[in-house]
């Protein structure tokens, strides 16, 4: 079904377009809601970052590698592959019915995943985040610098996917990441190293711990304690954060005084 992929790709212009008419003389610069009482401009026109929490993290990669106007871009509580992030998502459960009848066999409905995963390939992070900080586009403008957010333990966007993203882009992490035993992989973040010293210019992940239990190893959705999807907005410390990495020169601070982020 092409329409699907098609309206993910519709909702990216829409971005492109939206920073296009942030950063353009010609744009909302025009419109008398966007000047001061002298008609000048209220809108710096350099320096536009994209902000994508949960799908807007998940589709945030293609924004990031088509636009030549956005510099940094902080996906908050994203991933990538959809085919990875479904069986390990609490959101699943109510299409999980419609799939078992119509694939009853669970290698089938496996399959069939995979599969749908070719069309959303064009539309998620999947098919796109590895050219968004290294081999750019020619006219996208060059590399984006990004900052991953994850919250440990997240019941619907799946910490494994997360990281897969993390590894694609090649980022560091802030360290120390979590606290000794918190993780219940054999090798926790795997291929993600600490990033050198703070503050720090380049893209980096950063995890934040709300005291939820670790995640399961198996492709089964987090269910134990709180979800922490949607807490770090109410954070002053990961908001102050992503404010300091949003500026046009802007920088990793730390936020956490040399400790694991966490909050109660």
């Amino acid at each position: 079904d092409s329409t699907q992929p098609d309206r993910l790709q519709q909702g990216h212009l829409g971005f492109l377009l939206l920073a296009r008419l942030l950063t353009s003389s010609e744009g909302f610069a025009t419109d008398p809601a966007f000047q001061d009482e002298l008609g000048e401009s209220k809108i710096m026109p350099a320096g536009v970052s994209y902000l994508g929490a949960s799908q807007g993290g998940i589709l945030g990669a293609p924004i990031l590698a088509l636009s030549p106007d956005i510099e940094r871009g902080i996906l908050a509580v994203g991933g990538t592959g959809y085919n990875l992030l479904l069986g390990r998502s609490i959101d699943f459960d109510r299409f999980l019915p419609v799939l078992a009848d119509n694939y009853p066999d669970q290698l089938e409905a496996a399959l069939a995943i995979e599969l749908i995963e070719n069309l959303w390939d064009r539309g998620e992070n999947a098919g796109w985040a590895a050219h968004v900080t290294s081999e750019p586009f020619d006219e996208s403008g060059g590399p984006t610098t990004v900052l991953l957010l994850e919250a440990f333990g997240d019941h619907q966007v799946a910490n494994v996917s997360t990281e897969k993203l993390a590894r694609t882009l090649g980022v560091g992490r802030l360290a120390p990441t979590l606290a000794d035993g918190r993780s219940s992989d054999v090798q926790p973040f795997f291929g993600i190293e600490p990033v050198a010293e703070l503050p720090h210019s380049g893209s980096a992940l950063v995890v934040w711990d709300f005291g939820t239990p670790a995640p399961p190893t198996a492709n089964t959705p987090p269910r134990e304690g709180e979800d922490p999807h949607g807490k770090l907005s109410d954070v002053p410390a990961a908001l102050a954060m992503v404010v300091a990495f949003a500026q046009p020169n802007g920088v990793l601070l730390d936020v956490c005084g040399g400790s694991p982020c966490a909050s109660e």
